[in-house]
């Protein structure tokens, strides 16, 4: 499926919702934004602040989330594949606070 009919079915999904149709007008100039090249670089430096405070006990809500959520996953060891991270800081993440032998792409 090719990232135009990907916008549209979003776009047609949140017309059914109070204020969706005027979301998707005013955010679509962002639709593309993921893909430009500063974004990694500019992410790392919001997030390396987080995660030297999590390395010293002072964890974000968000960090605490998704550990908690991957808590449902009873294995041992697993893989984890990130369609959203820029940088792979969540790697990071789950080598700090989750003991589990996890191979994050």
């Amino acid at each position: 499926m090719n990232q135009m009919k990907i916008s549209e079915k979003v776009a047609d999904v949140l017309s059914h919702f109070p204020f969706g149709g005027l979301l998707v007008r005013k955010t679509q100039h962002l639709a593309n934004n993921w893909r430009a090249g500063h974004i990694p670089a500019q992410q790392r430096s919001v997030v390396d602040k987080q995660i030297s405070a999590m390395r010293s006990g002072d964890i974000d809500p968000v960090f605490a989330s998704c550990i908690a959520a991957l808590k449902a996953v009873k294995l041992e060891s697993f893989s984890l594949l990130d369609g959203a991270c820029a940088s792979g800081y969540y790697s990071d993440v789950l080598q700090a606070l989750d003991p589990r032998a996890i191979e994050y792409y």
